[in-house]
């Protein structure tokens, strides 16, 4: 999936991550911010309503999505990713999730790990 639109630190990111009420916005800060942090030359976009993230032409490699009681941090082609921890959730042909119930609830640097493993995925596409 690409979206062409995405952009280095896009508001209406920003803004999604405002709407999240209480714990619920400190947890889809705090992934958003881990994300970022992760692929520093991510670019961003709103997509069917929540934070998708891309490498290169806009080539999506991850999400960002708030729940009632949790926030899925996910993966385009998480079917096929590396799970040594067994974090990934989901049973499709392709997309796997996370659940992180609060700030630190799974470990950052495992989060990272995936993070940067789904980018480096995603980057082959665009080569």
């Amino acid at each position: 999936m690409r979206i062409q639109r995405a952009r280095p630190r896009d508001p209406e990111v920003e803004a999604y991550v405002q709407e999240q009420p209480g714990a619920l916005g400190e947890t889809t800060r705090w992934l958003v911010d881990l994300v970022r942090g992760a692929v520093p030359a991510s670019t961003e976009a709103i997509h069917h309503g929540s934070p998708k993230f891309c490498v290169g032409e806009g080539v999506v490699f991850c999400y960002v999505a708030a729940h009632s009681r949790h926030v899925n941090l996910g993966f385009v082609e998480g079917a096929q990713m590396s799970d040594p921890d067994g974090l990934l959730e989901g049973t499709g042909k392709g997309l796997r999730h996370v659940k992180v119930a609060a700030v630190g609830a799974v470990s950052k640097a495992k989060l990272a790990r995936l993070v940067k493993q789904a980018a480096k995925r995603a980057a082959v596409k665009v080569a």
